[in-house]
């Protein structure tokens, strides 16, 4: 068990506690015999990244519309998962926010919940993820009746309707329940949502639905059904990846995108913030996105508008704003660092090592199956499996390939740790 699920297990009956299964702590070597995985290797396979099918330089798109329909029927409120369904969808919603802005800082997104036969819009779709967490903990995710698919679905489809093409539109459906109550043929809406170029992909609890396979095989997406809370994060916390455009999409056309870059408003004025694009109005004023009385904003080049935060689109002219680090955030899903990879026998022999970028001493290890590292293809470096998730999922740079003069054709040796420890400080 993970140390979280020891922490849910105090204090809990024995029937309430989480599944031990001990005999995945057992791995079957090479000449036969069952030996048992460490430590280090079990984290492994509890924390696994879900890989993206399609790897290498493909067409993304980085400016996405996606709406979250959200199932808060009353089979949120099974316990298979600890304690809840509804508090592991709440509390993974929650992170799924912050990531999905994390890795789209251009794009935007709503929230749509649907119980009681009724779809009702959450949050309307922006680019402030504190509006989002915060309609989370709200009044409007309480569980209720039965949902409606198809409802919800129209009204996702009929809000992405009205945006432009040049973006990616996407639907996400988190479905709990077994069953849907819709007014009409819920596979003629899955069909006009496919011929209006939206992508929705589908993660479903309990067991897998004809129909939410078929919303998912129609239109292009992923249907994937968790086996455990963790697994339930990893899968949408894989959405939040910007995902492949297929060739011949429809809906999806090439278009230069007008974006205006905001000039800060302080109440210091700019003679106290040099160097800086700062409007010369130190007053009160009111936003446009609220209606409040501030005192700091950002004020659109085009019309004059005041704003509370960015990325974001005027109110007032429509105009798209953002800052150069959010357009310098949204590149490097188009050249992703290259997949690590098991070590060969070469390296295994080469042993002991230490990983190019945290300087950990990294053990002689038997078979490849036990080895608690991975190579890089390119510059041929170790990195233990910390670094490995740190440099694909947060870092998005090999410190390796990002230092061609000190990165020599064999793997790095543990006498030379000032060339390990350089890797990561030599990172802007």
């Amino acid at each position: 068990m993970s140390d979280s699920d020891s922490d849910d297990n105090v204090g809990a009956f024995t029937w309430e506690q989480t599944y031990e299964r001990p005999w995945e702590t057992l791995r079957e070597a090479g000449d036969g015999t069952l030996v048992g995985v460490d430590k280090l290797r079990q984290n492994l396979l509890e924390n696994t990244r879900v890989e993206a099918d399609d790897e290498g330089m493909v067409r993304r798109g980085i400016i996405r519309r996606l709406f979250v329909i959200l199932d808060m029927s009353t089979s949120l409120r099974a316990t298979d998962m600890r304690p809840t369904r509804h508090a592991v969808v709440v509390k993974a919603m929650e992170a799924f926010v912050r990531e999905f802005f994390d890795l789209n800082p251009i794009s935007h997104m709503g929230i749509i919940v649907t119980k009681s036969r009724k779809a009702t819009l959450v949050t309307e779709m922006g680019g402030n993820p504190s509006q989002h967490i915060e309609a989370l903990s709200g009044p409007g995710l309480t569980v209720g009746a039965e949902p409606s698919l198809q409802n919800a679905l129209n009204l996702a489809k009929t809000s992405l309707a009205s945006l432009p093409k040049y973006g990616a539109r996407e639907i996400l459906v988190v479905f709990s329940s077994l069953t849907t109550c819709d007014p009409g043929n819920v596979l003629h809406t899955i069909n006009e949502v496919r011929d209006a170029g939206i992508r929705a992909s589908v993660i479903g609890f309990g067991a897998a639905l004809r129909v939410l396979q078929y919303l998912a095989d129609a239109t292009g997406g992923k249907y994937a059904v968790p086996t455990s809370s963790h697994h339930f994060r990893q899968i949408l916390l894989s959405h939040a990846v910007p995902t492949p455009v297929k060739r011949g999409a429809k809906a999806f056309g090439n278009a230069l995108v007008k974006m205006g870059f905001p000039g800060v408003e302080t109440p210091a004025g700019p003679e106290h913030n040099p160097g800086t694009v700062t409007d010369t109005r130190a007053v009160a004023s009111l936003c446009a996105c609220h209606q409040y009385l501030t005192d700091t904003g950002y004020i659109c080049p085009n019309c004059g508008s005041k704003m509370c935060e960015i990325p974001t689109d005027c109110v007032t002219c429509g105009l798209t704003l953002v800052a150069p680090p959010h357009l310098a955030r949204s590149y490097h899903h188009l050249f992703p660092v290259a997949k690590y990879e098991p070590p060969s026998a070469d390296v295994l022999a080469a042993l002991p090592g230490s990983c190019f970028a945290c300087a950990a001493l990294l053990p002689p290890v038997a078979t490849v199956d036990n080895a608690p590292f991975r190579v890089c293809p390119l510059c041929h470096q170790l990195f233990c499996f910390e670094c490995d998730n740190f440099v694909h999922d947060t870092l998005h740079n090999c410190p390796g390939c990002q230092m061609p003069a000190h990165a020599p054709a064999e793997p790095q040796k543990a006498s030379y740790p000032s060339q390990a420890a350089a890797a990561t400080s030599s990172q802007p």
